[in-house]
C-alpha cells in the first residue's frame, strides 16, 4: 500500500571519466569535517561549480539546476556515517565513485515500522558507478567500514 520512491541508475561511462573527475575533486579539497565526524568530507558547501564535470556526466539522470548542495566523502577502515536524513522536503542522491572490495552500500530505514513495530532497513546492492536517488526524509547510514580500501561517494540534495 505505501511505498517509498527510490531510483537506482548506473553511469556506464564512469570508468572512462573516473580519474579526471576524482582528480579535480582531490586537487582542491577545501573543507574537512574529519575532526568532528569519522569520515572526510570535502566541498560541503554550495559551490557547485567544483562539481560541474561530474554533473555533466550524470546529466542524463539528474537536472543539475535542481541541485542545492553537493559534497564528496571518503571512508576507510573503521569510518562510518551515523543515521541521519537530509530534511523533510526534496530529493537526495548518493553516487558511488569508489567502492573497494568489502564495502557495502548505504543502509536505508523505512519511515514505517514493520507490523510488529520493528524497524525495517535495506542495504541495496551497489557497484562503483551507481547512483541512488531517494526522498531527503529517508533515514540512512553507512556502517563502519572493515576494508582497507577506500570508499568515496559524491552526494547531493535537490529541490
Amino acid at each position: 500500500m505505501f511505498q517509498v520512491p527510490f531510483r537506482k541508475e548506473h553511469v556506464f561511462s564512469w570508468q572512462k571519466h573516473k580519474a579526471s573527475v576524482l582528480e579535480s575533486l582531490e586537487n582542491d579539497l577545501d573543507f574537512s569535517m574529519s575532526k568532528h565526524v569519522p569520515y572526510v568530507t570535502s566541498y560541503s558547501d554550495k559551490n557547485l561549480g567544483k562539481f560541474q564535470q561530474f554533473f555533466n556526466l550524470i546529466g542524463k539522470y539528474v537536472d543539475s539546476n535542481r541541485v542545492v548542495e553537493c559534497w564528496y566523502q571518503k571512508y576507510t577502515r573503521g569510518e562510518y556515517h551515523s543515521l541521519h536524513n537530509h530534511g523533510p522536503i526534496g530529493w537526495s542522491a548518493i553516487f558511488y565513485a569508489t567502492l573497494g572490495e568489502g564495502h557495502k552500500g548505504t543502509t536505508f530505514y523505512s519511515p514505517f515500522p514493520d507490523i510488529d513495530g520493528s524497524l525495517v532497513h535495506r542495504t541495496p546492492s551497489v557497484v562503483e558507478g551507481d547512483l541512488l536517488i531517494f526522498p531527503s526524509y529517508l533515514c540512512h547510514c553507512f556502517n563502519p567500514s572493515d576494508s582497507d580500501e577506500e570508499r568515496a561517494v559524491i552526494a547531493f540534495n535537490m529541490k
